[in-house]
């Protein structure tokens, strides 16, 4: 309880992303429920990385998804950098 107690105390801060290539994680937000978005490195079909970011709210939603308000909101980091070049 006594631990319970000073976790729920300590202010949680965000953290750095795992890797440099994941730079836009906790910046873009879900365009359903608004929510940050997490950054996964994937490999393509041709086995190439690609950054992806997936809405936290479907990441944490337990299994299975159904009742989740966000189903499968996620995009290729490739595409938000191209969106934004043209912004």
């Amino acid at each position: 309880m006594i631990v319970q107690a000073k976790l729920a105390s300590k202010p949680t801060k965000p953290r750095a992303p795992k890797s440099h290539a994941l730079w836009l994680a906790g910046i873009v937000c879900c365009g359903t429920c608004r929510k940050p978005m997490n950054g996964k490195i994937a490999r393509s079909k041709g086995k190439q990385k690609v950054a992806t970011y997936i809405c936290s709210t479907y990441v944490r939603a337990p299994k299975p998804r159904v009742n989740c308000s966000c189903q499968v909101n996620s995009v290729r980091q490739d595409l938000i950098e191209e969106y934004l070049l043209r912004y």
